[in-house]
């Protein structure tokens, strides 16, 4: 059964996330999980129902449950961050004597920079491909999140309305509801047009540009292995996901000169320091060729 108190607070948390903060639907799909999650463990461990009731060495405890399994440190920063978000909610609420949160410090963070296919390597996805809708589709899914620097999502997202055909640009729905239009390359509009115009073979009602093989939107899953597989062709990177391509149209850019404001655009950041992670990545770039070519380098 469940604990009703926690399932309605947390339904009004989620409720306030969504129509005041507009946060996504992945978002608060995650701030859900994570606090059934805690729940969960500080009733096993506890036996503690009430999270009104909870005291910062049950929050510790959790913390270092995760630590102990292997969980990445940005993944429980975000989960520490739910919790923040949720008992911030109930102070405002008046429902919180103390907030256990007081004197939680997250675990350190490794300055771990993102991995990226190198040019030659994502040159591969424009070879020619084997011919049928789903090569095409999974083709061009590669081409637009590298093109783009599109976040997985908001791939998803686009509808045919979405795309202004003559302009060559897309318009698409990012973190907290903002749109934004990104330009699209004449050769990838008219490879997406042929897209649009197979799909009809698939589904004659669906406006979503990507679709599986019923006709429905693509899911995050099937994105994902998509991709993956894609990528194993051309990469021994351990990571190969969709979030690389983004990666990568944001190195490739900034190695090619592009001002780091208009890739913050097009990204779609918040704030400029998101985007000088890649700064970083040129930067380290660079060391290494010194290294290797500078003769005062030499053994």
């Amino acid at each position: 059964m469940k604990n009703l108190p926690f399932f309605c607070y947390m339904q009004q948390f989620l409720q306030y996330l969504a129509s005041e903060k507009r946060s996504s639907l992945h978002t608060i799909a995650a701030y859900r999980s994570d606090l059934e999650q805690f729940s969960a463990f500080i009733q096993l461990h506890f036996e503690v129902e009430d999270l009104l009731s909870v005291t910062t060495m049950m929050v510790r405890s959790w913390i270092s449950h995760w630590m102990d399994q292997g969980m990445a440190v940005s993944t429980v920063h975000r989960k520490v961050s739910s919790l923040q978000a949720y008992y911030r909610f109930e102070r405002k609420q008046g429902r919180l004597v103390q907030n256990p949160m007081q004197g939680i410090v997250k675990p350190k963070k490794t300055n771990i920079l993102p991995q990226y296919l190198e040019v030659v390597q994502a040159e591969q996805m424009y070879q020619p491909r084997e011919q049928g809708w789903e090569a095409l589709r999974n083709s061009l899914i590669l081409q637009l999140l590298y093109e783009t620097g599109m976040r997985r999502s908001e791939l998803l997202g686009i509808q045919e309305k979405d795309i202004d055909w003559s302009k060559g640009q897309v318009r698409v729905l990012g973190k907290r509801n903002k749109i934004r239009v990104i330009p699209i390359s004449p050769t990838l509009i008219q490879e997406l047009q042929v897209l649009r115009d197979e799909n009809r073979t698939v589904s004659e009602t669906s406006s979503f540009l990507f679709l599986n093989t019923k006709g429905e939107p693509l899911s995050t899953f099937q994105l994902y292995q998509i991709v993956k597989k894609q990528l194993s062709k051309w990469t021994t990177l351990k990571k190969r996901s969709p979030h690389i391509l983004r990666h990568s149209f944001a190195s490739h850019m900034l190695n090619q000169g592009a001002d780091l404001n208009v890739i913050k655009e097009i990204l779609g950041h918040s704030s400029l320091a998101a985007t000088q992670v890649y700064t970083h990545l040129n930067i380290e770039k660079l060391k290494g060729i010194h290294e290797l070519l500078h003769p005062r380098n030499e053994d």
